[in-house]
């Protein structure tokens, strides 16, 4: 299924909207998280709004969901390092003003692909698999971006959204509970990465 002109801007907005604490949702983060929630398993299948090394990386990969779909300890602190060095690597490009906070319309493809390069080659370094890393920091994305979202409506006194809503507590109550486990154990660290938005969608 291939992305709408208006996901695929939902998608841009997200990956270049990263000023904001990892607490911090504003009505585009929130409206990133819902088009998550729908299309978690389909959105990546369109690629061909990514850099060509991205894609050919992408589909060699051939990691495959472990059974029940439960993430090991190991494996959750594997992502976590990676999930550090990815941090690095996105203040490096900032620092070096080869991607900017607030970029015109006009730069925002070509920053993403900036940023797609610097991941392809981080992951290629660490021998790590973009598509674990990806369900991983997914279903990170779907717990903890789900209570912003529900903070977020609290605070701003907006009316529930019935449907959105139901849609997301459905996708976080597939989650196995070893894996909510895991994220609240280390939830301290989690919230310490400030680019998850950035580098998971």
């Amino acid at each position: 299924m291939k992305n709408s002109p208006e996901e695929k801007l939902i998608i841009r907005r997200v990956l270049i909207g990263f000023g904001a604490a990892f607490f911090l949702i504003t009505a585009v983060v929130a409206a990133g998280l819902l088009f998550l929630v729908h299309r978690t398993n389909s959105y990546l299948e369109d690629l061909n709004q990514y850099p060509q090394n991205y894609i050919v990386f992408y589909q060699k990969d051939r990691f495959r969901i472990p059974p029940k779909g439960i993430i090991s300890k190991s494996d959750f602190e594997q992502f976590l390092a990676i999930q550090e060095k990815l941090e690095a690597t996105v203040e490096d490009l900032i620092r070096t003003g080869k991607i900017k906070k607030n970029p015109p319309e006009s730069e925002e493809l070509t920053q993403i692909a900036t940023l797609r390069s610097a991941e392809i080659r981080l992951f290629k370094r660490e021998n790590y698999s973009i598509k674990e890393y990806k369900w991983i920091a997914q279903q990170i994305l779907l717990v903890f971006g789900g209570l912003s979202f529900r903070r977020y409506q609290a605070l701003s006194n907006t009316a529930p959204m019935s449907s959105p809503v139901h849609d997301l507590e459905k996708a976080i109550s597939s989650i196995p509970q070893q894996n909510l486990e895991l994220f609240d154990e280390y939830a301290g660290q989690i919230e310490s990465f400030h680019f998850l938005w950035l580098t998971a969608i």
